[in-house]
C-alpha cells in the first residue's frame, strides 16, 4: 500500500508540473471542437488530416514543448509472449506472457532554468505475468530479460547526475540499475536472453531488484572512459533501498571499468574490460555430501566485451553489419557459473527502406563450476538465439524471436522457445530522440 501510495503521489507531482506548463497550449486545440465532425466533414474534405493534427499532432507538440522546458515523460509496455517446446519443468507446451510498463520522468536542469549539467530521473515499474523460465524451461540463463519470479509494482529507480568539465565527468548517485553502467553493450539491448544485457555471474543490482548506489565516469578524450561505481549488494526493487544500503549485512558490490570507443575507417567499436567485487560472506560450493562448508569474506570476477561495426552501408551512420563477444570469469569454488561466453552478429537496416530494422543471432554459453557440476549432476548449458526487429514506428515495435537452449538448466534435455515482444511507447519521442 505505501508503494502505490509513493506512486500516486509522484503522479500527481508530474499532473502538476504538466498543468501548470501546458495551459498556454490548451488554446490552440480549441480550434473547430464546437463544430460536429459530420459538418466539419462535410466543409473540409481534408477533415481527416485535421483531425490528426488536432488530436495528435497537437499533443506532440504539447510533449515536446514540455520536454524543451526541461521535463521529459516516457512510458512504454513492453511484452514478452512465448511458447515452449520441451524443458527441464515440463515438457508440455504453453504460452506464456510476461509483461513490464516502465513509467519515467526524466529533468534537465539546464532546460528547466536551473543550472547546467544536471540530471535527474524517477522510474516507476510494473511487472506481472509468467514467464518460460520458471513454469517450464527451467534454464539457467532466462529465455527473456523482462522474466521475474513475483509480480510487482515499485518505484524502481530514482538519482541524480552531475555533469562536469564540458561532459568529461559525470557524477551520479541514488536507486540505480547497475547493469546500465557496467558490463553492458548497445547492440545486446536487442537480445531477449538475458545472458546478453547482464552476463549471468557478474553481480551487479538489476531488474527488478535495482539498488542504491554512485557512480562516477572520467572521459579525458572522445574515444576512451573510465568508470567506478559501488551499489548496496542485497537490496529489493519494491523496497526504497535506505534499509538494507547502510546495515551492509549483505555487503555492496564495487565496479572498475575501461573502456576504448575507436571509430576504424568510420566504423564504430566498444571494448570494454572490468573487473568487481563483492564483499559479504559467501558459501563456497562443496564437491559432495562430505565435503565441508566455508564461508569467504567476499566474491570477485573479471569481465571483457566488445562490439564492432565491420561493413557500414554508404551514406548511413549506423547501418550494417557489427559483431559483439562477451566473457566473464568468477572462482569456481564460490560461484555456480564459472565463465561465461557469449558472441553475436547483427545486422542493421537489411532489408530496403526498413533502416531501423535489425537482424541478429546469438550464442551464450554457461560454463559451470565442475564442483557445481559434479555435486548436481550438471552439464554446461547454451543457448542460441535468433530474431528479428521490426521498428513500425515510433510507437510500436515487434520482435519474433526463436531459441534453441541446449543442456536446458544442466540437464541433458534440449528446450525451444517461441514469441514475440512487443514495446508500445504511449508517449512520442522527446526532442533528443527525434
Amino acid at each position: 500500500m505505501q508503494k502505490k501510495r509513493i506512486l500516486a503521489v509522484l503522479a500527481m507531482a508530474g499532473l502538476m508540473a504538466l498543468s501548470s506548463h501546458v495551459q498556454a497550449e490548451e488554446e490552440i486545440l480549441t480550434d473547430n471542437l464546437d463544430a460536429s465532425p459530420i459538418q466539419l466533414a462535410l466543409e473540409d474534405s481534408d477533415y481527416k488530416a485535421k483531425v490528426e493534427e488536432n488530436f495528435y499532432g497537437k499533443t506532440k507538440n504539447l510533449y515536446n514543448g514540455l520536454a524543451e522546458k526541461g521535463y521529459t515523460i516516457e512510458l512504454y509496455h513492453t511484452n514478452d509472449s512465448m511458447i515452449n517446446f520441451g524443458g527441464q519443468l515440463s515438457k508440455t507446451s504453453s504460452v506464456k506472457s510476461m509483461s513490464l510498463l516502465d513509467m519515467s520522468i526524466t529533468l534537465d536542469t539546464e532546460r528547466m532554468g536551473l543550472w547546467k549539467g544536471g540530471t535527474g530521473y524517477i522510474l516507476g515499474e510494473t511487472m506481472y505475468g509468467k514467464g518460460l523460465t520458471e513454469s517450464r524451461l527451467g534454464d539457467l540463463q532466462y529465455v527473456s530479460n523482462i522474466e521475474v519470479t513475483d509480480e510487482r509494482t515499485q518505484l524502481s529507480e530514482f538519482w541524480y547526475e552531475q555533469k562536469l568539465l564540458d561532459e568529461r565527468i559525470r557524477l551520479g548517485a541514488g536507486k540505480h540499475d547497475a547493469s546500465v553502467e557496467f558490463g553492458l553493450l548497445e547492440m545486446a539491448g536487442d537480445y531477449l536472453n538475458s545472458s546478453f544485457t547482464l552476463m549471468p555471474n557478474i553481480p551487479a543490482p538489476t531488474l527488478p531488484d535495482q539498488a542504491i548506489g554512485t557512480w562516477a565516469e572520467i572521459a579525458p578524450v572522445d574515444w576512451y572512459s573510465f568508470k567506478t561505481g559501488i551499489f548496496d549488494g542485497g537490496s529489493r526493487g519494491d523496497d526504497l533501498g535506505f534499509r538494507t544500503a547502510f546495515e551492509g549485512k549483505s555487503g555492496y558490490v564495487t565496479f572498475f571499468q575501461n573502456e576504448l570507443k575507436p571509430s576504424i575507417k568510420g566504423h564504430k567499436g566498444s571494448y570494454i574490460v572490468g573487473s568487481w567485487t563483492h564483499s559479504g560472506n559467501l558459501e563456497t560450493i562443496p564437491a559432495n555430501e562430505e565435503d565441508e562448508v566455508v564461508f569467504k569474506k567476499s566474491n570477485y570476477g573479471l569481465y571483457t566485451a566488445f562490439q564492432q561495426m565491420i561493413y557500414k552501408e554508404q551514406d548511413t551512420e549506423d547501418q550494417g553489419l557489427s559483431l559483439m563477444g562477451q566473457f566473464s570469469w568468477t572462482p569456481s569454488n564460490r560461484n555456480e557459473i564459472a565463465r561465461y561466453y557469449g558472441a553475436g552478429c547483427a545486422y542493421k537496416g537489411l532489408i530496403p527502406k526498413r533502416d531501423e530494422d535489425v537482424l541478429g543471432m546469438g550464442m551464450a554459453l554457461a560454463d559451470l563450476s565442475p564442483k557445481y557440476k559434479l555435486a548436481e549432476g550438471l552439464q554446461n548449458e547454451a543457448a542460441i538465439e535468433f530474431f528479428y526487429k521490426f521498428v513500425l514506428n515510433d510507437t510500436i515495435t515487434l520482435q519474433p524471436d526463436f531459441q534453441i537452449v541446449l543442456n536446458n538448466g544442466g540437464s541433458e534435455k534440449t528446450g525451444f522457445a517461441l514469441g514475440l515482444r512487443s514495446i508500445i511507447s504511449i508517449a512520442p519521442k522527446s526532442p533528443e530522440r527525434i
